[in-house]
């Protein structure tokens, strides 16, 4: 690509910063446009089931039969505050599958003890754990949750600003802006704790949040 067709682009694509944008903060100038519900939804779906995951929404639940070796599981947009902000969230829960036979859904005769909680990196999405979610479903007695973070994936892309003036005021207020997301979403799916596997961004911010939070996490993997 030569220097003037990116320079195009660039200029196409009016959420990309300077190389002058710098910290956590500067995340925030980067937030991408969703792309269209249906486009993105029908991809999100397919590659799942490219893992072995028969997702629906509740809307669609039912309406086509899995595979006998696929995994059921639910794809969620679970409401935050008022404002029509929301996580878009993969459930795969235990009793979704109690009534398959095949040996990926044999151990969902046992009532969940566990919630596993998957946060994936820096503009990903839960696609990322697409060849985990079936041989993670096997293990016995968990639930196993995805998140897409806020303004990521196909999350509500909510408006974020800042009237901090230092550096370190303005990297604790978007710390802060994910951390208690991830904690209100915990508390409307109803979850009292959880194990957090956080990978890159959702690392840090599974490690930020089990600092503050640490009555609601069984175990951090990162």
């Amino acid at each position: 690509m030569s220097a003037a067709s990116a320079e195009i682009e660039v200029q196409q694509l009016p959420w990309i910063t300077t190389p002058e944008s710098k910290g956590i903060f500067s995340m925030f100038r980067l937030w991408p446009r969703p792309a269209p519900t249906k486009d993105s939804h029908a991809a999100e779906l397919a590659l799942l089931q490219s893992g072995g995951i028969a997702a629906s929404t509740p809307q669609t639940a039912g309406a086509t039969a899995p595979n006998s070796d696929d995994v059921v599981a639910e794809l969620l947009d679970v409401d935050i505050d008022d404002n029509g902000n929301y996580i878009h969230t993969l459930a795969i829960r235990r009793g979704a599958n109690a009534g398959m036979s095949s040996a990926a859904s044999e151990t969902s005769k046992t009532a969940a003890r566990h919630s596993l909680v998957m946060t994936h990196g820096y503009f990903t999405g839960l696609g990322f754990f697409f060849r985990n979610y079936k041989e993670l479903a096997r293990v016995d007695g968990w639930d196993v949750y995805a998140i897409d973070w806020l303004g990521m994936g196909r999350s509500a892309r909510p408006a974020y600003t800042s009237n901090r003036t230092s550096d370190e005021a303005r990297v604790g207020g978007a710390e802060a802006f994910f951390v208690e997301s991830l904690e209100e979403w915990r508390k409307r799916v109803g979850i009292d704790k959880m194990t957090l596997c956080g990978h890159s961004f959702g690392g840090y911010m599974s490690t930020l949040y089990a600092l503050k939070y640490p009555e609601h996490v069984e175990k951090l993997v990162l």
